[in-house]
């Protein structure tokens, strides 16, 4: 039985994700840190679920740490694009700063073996001095993030790092679900049932799930192999989904995901 850690849990992406894993009966316990309350009464008063909140995401305190200890898991939903913050700096700071201090503080505070599921997004770029034609900063920012934390994991055995590089996520609807199928042709896209589904997966069972590869793209976790050897594609298409009904939020959607309208794939900035 699992314990992990869920972050952006407030968000689109996040918010899924957090349904998916109390539904999830190999996991017993969740740890969210947050900087606000969960809204959602079903969600926060659930037995599983205990939210610490978190002002400050880039120093974590001794007690703080103490609390994670016994994790196995991780999943990181916090981000979006450059658009969906006051300026490039900020969304640097939330998207990497955060995020490799955070894995900085699991390899200082032993919380290991852990994997460590990091929601990045399609056409994540790592090489900053590169000519990007299109949405050079969200990309150059993810691919940033990912080379932060696989630096830390290459130098900690027993922090697996896994960067799952979603491209449009729908919501978990009829109408998302079809548009999914409609227009995939058109870029990277996918349900946000099935990102849930498919992080819930890769948290728990690692490289068992990726076949060892660290970065999984759109097209992966579209269609991603479970442990039964089923491919639950969320579409309207393919069975239908197996996650949870989402929340108000996650049943609006988000167009293109991290590359989108409405927010990102993870919300705006949900931390």
């Amino acid at each position: 039985m699992t314990k992990i850690i869920l972050t952006g849990a407030t968000g689109f992406v996040g918010g899924t994700v957090l349904r998916q894993a109390i539904a999830d009966p190999r996991i017993t316990e969740i740890i969210i840190l947050s900087r606000r309350e969960l809204t959602d009464k079903d969600v926060k008063d659930d037995a599983k679920v205990k939210v610490i909140l978190q002002k400050d995401f880039q120093r974590y305190s001794p007690e703080l740490l103490e609390q994670l200890k016994g994790a196995e898991a991780c999943i990181w939903c916090i981000g979006g694009m450059v658009k969906d913050f006051p300026n490039a700096a900020t969304a640097r700071k939330v998207q990497v700063t955060y995020a490799v201090a955070f894995a900085q503080a699991l390899k200082d505070g032993d919380i290991l073996p852990i994997n460590f599921v990091f929601c990045s997004g399609a056409w994540a770029e790592r090489e900053q001095d590169k000519e990007l034609w299109y949405l050079e900063e969200t990309r150059k920012i993810k691919g940033e993030a990912e080379a932060g934390l696989a630096a830390i994991a290459e130098s900690t055995p027993g922090l697996n790092v896994y960067h799952m590089r979603l491209g449009g996520v729908m919501a978990n609807t009829t109408s998302g679900n079809l548009t999914t199928s409609l227009l995939g042709w058109s870029g990277p896209m996918v349900s946000v049932g099935q990102v849930a589904a498919v992080f819930v997966d890769v948290a728990l069972r690692g490289d068992a799930a990726t076949n060892s590869k660290t970065i999984l793209e759109n097209d992966d976790i579209v269609n991603h192999k479970f442990e039964d050897g089923m491919r639950r594609k969320s579409s309207v298409f393919s069975g239908g989904s197996t996650t949870p009904r989402p929340s108000a939020e996650g049943r609006r959607g988000s167009w293109l995901g991290n590359f989108g309208r409405k927010g990102s794939a993870v919300g705006k900035s949900a931390v």
